[in-house]
């Protein structure tokens, strides 16, 4: 890991000038455990990776801003909210767990615009940073299956966070329980340097 982070170090753009920033949405939260198995729960899960990427990222320099940092149900409104409370991040990575064994990694699904005016429309803000959403996607997933071992699909959905947001944007659901034992600190950290590898890559 620290060669990792002095490569990151040195490739991530204006990392000497200017501290980046970096959006990390952890889904779920209190009440809402999201999917359960065996006494692990999506929402313990996808905070532990999300503190982990906050830790590494900072030793860089690098401003990493969770969407929550204890256990507490947050909504729909409340996470966009804080997106639009961070414009003028680089990087959008929401984290949630799969319903299947395979991992998948998912840009905004943004309709045609029928007017003009509706490109200028608020839920319109990712269309000129999906070419970069969709970097961003491919990088993480090609990491995820070389450094991680993980089976990974690309998809695209038309997911509110996603789609208003102003910067390269991506949702990444990690396998599902029985897939992936999380319970195994080697398998998270495994996790955890493959996503850091993919904005590695994202940003060389």
């Amino acid at each position: 890991m620290p060669l990792l982070l002095l490569a990151l170090a040195l490739l991530w753009p204006g990392t000497a000038q200017a501290s980046p920033v970096v959006l990390i949405d952890a889904g779920h939260g209190g009440f809402d455990h999201g999917i359960k198995h065996q006494g692990l729960r999506e929402k313990d899960i996808v905070l532990q990776v999300a503190k982990a990427l906050k830790r590494h990222l900072e030793l860089l320099g690098v401003d990493a801003i969770l969407s929550r940092r204890l256990d507490r149900q947050m909504s729909i409104s409340e996470r966009l909210a804080w997106l639009k409370a961070h414009e003028g991040a680089q990087v959008l990575l929401s984290l949630h767990l799969s319903s299947t064994q395979r991992a998948r990694v998912y840009v905004a699904w943004l309709p045609r615009a029928q007017t003009p005016q509706e490109l200028y429309l608020w839920q319109h803000r990712q269309r000129p940073y999906l070419p970069q959403s969709l970097e961003l996607a491919r990088a993480v997933l090609q990491s995820l299956r070389r450094e991680a071992g993980l089976k990974v699909s690309l998809l695209q959905l038309p997911l509110p966070l996603l789609s208003q947001a102003a910067s390269a944007a991506v949702l990444l659901e990690l396998p599902h329980p029985r897939a992936a034992p999380y319970d195994n600190p080697m398998f998270r950290d495994s996790v955890v340097e493959a996503i850091l590898k993919g904005l590695l890559r994202y940003v060389q």
